[in-house]
């Protein structure tokens, strides 16, 4: 870890300037670092110029259906099921 740095990378408030925004809880041996970030909401999609808007047709792979063929024992070339643990802290 690069000094300065938290353990995701994010630098440490007060590490640099640029940090200013960051905010720390240190718990024991725990550390819980929050940052601010911004974020456009749609109210109403109708209500836009087409100038805003954008079109794509994509297709992307069903994960659930795919998760239940699996684990009802299919073989699926090109996907495999994961087992993983999340954490939450509250």
């Amino acid at each position: 870890m690069l000094p300065g740095r938290c353990p995701g990378g994010l630098p440490r408030p007060g590490a640099h300037p640029a940090a200013a925004h960051l905010h720390t809880l240190l718990v024991s041996n725990h550390e819980l670092t929050s940052r601010k970030s911004q974020a456009v909401e749609i109210d109403d999609e109708d209500a836009l110029d087409p100038q805003w808007l954008s079109f794509s047709t994509t297709s992307k792979p069903n994960k659930t259906a795919i998760k239940d063929a699996l684990k009802a024992g299919q073989l699926i070339c090109g996907a495999q099921l994961l087992s993983r643990r999340s954490w939450r802290i509250c």
